[in-house]
């Protein structure tokens, strides 16, 4: 399976894209707005962009963190691309990340 998202979201709907595009196909609306009210990793969406099955997307999605990183991917392009260059990838890192802000203030507290 080739991914088209960044992210690899568990319980995503990727596997879903063929035959989605199959529906798009038969039900002739091809070059249409495909809205995904839960995008997730988005895998769907951007497969049906990418082989302009549509010509536009709207995604959007309950989960705060997902929606902001959608957000800094289409309004914050440089920053997010700068942001991720700059990152140390290390395991102390992902330790610290996993345990967000939240949980890092409780450590101290």
């Amino acid at each position: 399976m080739t991914y088209t998202s960044p992210l690899r979201y568990p319980g995503g709907k990727s596997a879903l894209a063929n035959y989605i595009k199959l529906l798009v196909q038969e039900n002739d609306l091809l070059d249409g707005v495909y809205v995904e009210p839960f995008a997730g990793g988005a895998g769907v969406a951007l497969s049906l962009l990418f082989n302009e099955y549509m010509s536009r997307i709207v995604i959007n999605d309950l989960n705060s963190s997902i929606h902001a990183f959608w957000y800094s991917v289409l309004n914050h392009t440089q920053e997010l691309c700068e942001l991720i260059e700059e990152t140390n990838v290390t395991v102390a890192e992902w330790q610290n990340q996993k345990n967000g802000p939240r949980k890092r203030k409780c450590q101290f507290a």
